[in-house]
């Protein structure tokens, strides 16, 4: 467990990237850890926010169900908690400190370079999630570049592909921070969608990496 709050941005300019998935699904792999987990929704879309309220739309449909059968009600819950947030908030990181303990995972908009600039000047550690083509590494190059500790993740990452294989290289030849573990193109991470489940696979894995980098980082 942290003895400290680590402010973690999952963010990048260009949209698409699956930066909301990136912030839930590591969120609840830590939270499946033990750890104390918090994701702030900075996106204007509200998608995390969103991802929330299915998750209690769901548990009121169970609780209903469990009720109507007699049956004790087992809650279906995140694990973590999801709070809106804005620039004002961002810009004011140690107070996010003192008010949420542990991890805190800051979900960022596509477009809005003013709350993703936000986002990386308050985080410790950020994540960027990329899609293996040009035009998704060079927006990602940008992002990286604004960002302290930012560490690259490839996304929807088809196997075996010489495009995957190609931005690999490219990021090691620009000597660039990036997890090695992959996100790959798979329908049972987009079923993930406003439910309770973690993928125990690609996230899984990047979250043990990024565990592992913060103390590299020397920030934990």
């Amino acid at each position: 467990m942290l003895k400290s709050t680590i402010l973690v941005a999952v963010a990048d300019i260009k949209g698409g990237v699956g930066k909301t998935t990136t912030a839930m699904l590591i969120a609840g792999c830590l939270a499946r850890r033990g750890e104390h987990v918090t994701v702030l929704d900075a996106d204007n879309t509200g998608g995390a926010t969103l991802w929330d309220e299915y998750v209690r739309i769901e548990d009121d449909r169970r609780r209903k169900e469990d009720e109507a059968n007699g049956t004790p009600h087992k809650p279906y819950k995140l694990g973590f908690d999801v709070i809106q947030t804005n620039d004002v908030i961002l810009g004011m990181p140690d107070r996010i400190r003192e008010r949420y303990k542990g991890w805190v995972i800051i979900d960022t908009p596509p477009s809005d370079a003013g709350t993703v600039q936000a986002a990386l000047q308050a985080a410790d550690v950020s994540i960027i999630p990329c899609q293996p083509s040009i035009s998704d590494l060079s927006h990602a190059g940008k992002t990286y570049a604004a960002a302290r500790n930012g560490i690259i993740l490839l996304t929807r990452v088809k196997a075996r592909t010489k495009l995957a294989r190609d931005a690999v290289k490219q990021l090691d030849e620009l000597e660039a921070t990036r997890f090695e573990t992959v996100i790959h193109e798979r329908e049972a991470i987009k079923n993930l969608y406003g439910t309770n489940q973690i993928d125990n696979r690609d996230y899984a894995s990047v979250t043990q990496e990024l565990i592992d980098l913060v103390k590299q980082f020397g920030i934990e």
